[in-house]
């Protein structure tokens, strides 16, 4: 059956919800600090994808998701992000694509959740929200997110969806009867002229033959 690339959209990799606040939810402080430190891009790439739980095999689609979360987070470096607002901005796109994507949402819809998402991580009033991110970053994320990820909405839905998996199986049991051939030989021949049901062929050679 299909499955949403990573974990199960809007679950955690251990089967559960995702967490009300996402800091550190699914790379840690630690994590990030590795990370910046990894000597290629390559290694910054599959490391991040770990993190964020891509446990698909190698292919196309794989590697659309891991440029998808390497992208975020260049975008937290470029920005110049903590570590706290960088974990929670690269774990809160993870639950927004994965839940946009699982529940077909519209462009629109997903958008809409998305920035009711930042918003809980925005404002310092627990246990509602927390205040990781400020307004100035709020505008910053918001603006990169609809050039990004929503820019290119149709396309991410369609990958996944052509990724769906298509099982076609061959029933063994199924008995296929070859046509018997009729093997004939010279001796079988016969004059076509001689035939009725050919009669209609030969009408105008026998009025030029003067032959019935």
């Amino acid at each position: 059956g299909a499955q949403v690339f990573g974990s199960p959209a809007g679950r955690s990799m251990a089967g559960e919800p995702p967490p009300l606040f996402l800091t550190y939810a699914h790379i840690t402080r630690e994590q990030l600090e590795v990370l910046s430190d990894a000597r290629t891009r390559k290694q910054q790439k599959d490391d991040l994808g770990r993190h964020m739980g891509i446990n698909q095999q190698e292919g196309f689609h794989t590697e659309i998701l891991r440029d998808f979360h390497y992208n975020n987070y260049l975008f937290c470096m470029e920005n110049k992000f903590t570590p706290e607002k960088t974990s929670t901005f690269l774990s809160l796109m993870k639950v927004v694509y994965e839940r946009s994507i699982a529940r077909r949402e519209s462009a629109a819809d997903s958008f809409t959740a998305m920035k009711d998402l930042l918003l809980k991580h925005a404002v310092q009033r627990p246990p509602f929200s927390v205040g990781v991110f400020s307004f100035d970053n709020l505008k910053v994320i918001t603006d990169f997110v609809a050039n990004t990820f929503y820019r290119h909405y149709k396309l991410y839905k369609y990958t996944y969806e052509s990724h769906r998996e298509l099982d076609i199986r061959i029933d063994d049991g199924i008995q296929y009867r070859i046509p018997y051939v009729e093997i004939f030989t010279e001796d079988d021949e016969v004059d076509p002229r001689d035939q009725p049901e050919l009669a209609d062929m030969f009408e105008t050679e026998h009025a030029m033959t003067g032959t019935a």
